[in-house]
């Protein structure tokens, strides 16, 4: 095959052409295709190799660097990785912790969760509660219930029943069940 087919053919190949390939696939495989147009088709190229038995280590082997060069992205899903397919919880932590500290939403959940019980990191509750708080904030239904939960309780932060109901409230707009009924429990008069 001459150089020029070599290049025609590699123009036209895929992501999944790659996947069902038997070589390993790297950045700059990566990187030739067409379809790759920004870091984040970089990012969620390697989610999709990693989920693929036989190229998750390449998948890996992408994610990595684009993590530690800060990609927030790339940093929760390695955080992700760490804890729930390695076992890893101090790695975990630490990749959740970096994606957190840059507002990633559901990284600030997960950060807050181990600091809350202390997987990977000493626990330390009243900082979980912090990153509750902005996770809550940015949206997340998980930590608005669990700001309620806080809250309704006063343990780590003064207790306040309205604001309790109002991240209630927030969560269970969001479909989020336990809180539908924490509002059933404890304010069976709000509407």
């Amino acid at each position: 095959m001459s150089s020029q087919e070599s290049s025609e053919t590699s123009d036209e190949t895929t992501l999944d052409d790659l996947i069902r390939g038997d070589s390993p696939v790297t950045m700059i495989d990566v990187l030739k295709l067409k379809a790759i147009q920004c870091r984040h088709d970089i990012v969620a190229a390697a989610m999709k190799l990693i989920q693929t038995p036989k190229h998750a280590i390449d998948g890996y082997n992408i994610l990595g660097p684009l993590a530690a060069e800060g990609d927030v992205e790339a940093q929760f899903f390695m955080g992700e990785i760490c804890e729930f397919a390695l076992g890893r919880p101090q790695q975990a932590a630490i990749w959740f912790q970096r994606a957190a500290d840059q507002g990633h939403p559901q990284a600030l959940r997960c950060y807050a969760d181990m600091l809350m019980v202390g997987k990977g990191v000493d626990a330390n509750p009243f900082l979980a509660a912090e990153y509750y708080e902005r996770a809550a904030v940015a949206g997340v239904a998980e930590a608005q219930f669990v700001m309620g939960e806080i809250l309704r309780n006063g343990h780590l932060m003064p207790k306040n029943d309205d604001m309790a109901l109002l991240w209630y409230e927030r969560a269970r707009r969001q479909g989020y069940e336990p809180a539908a009924v924490r509002i059933g429990t404890f304010f069976p008069d709000a509407k």
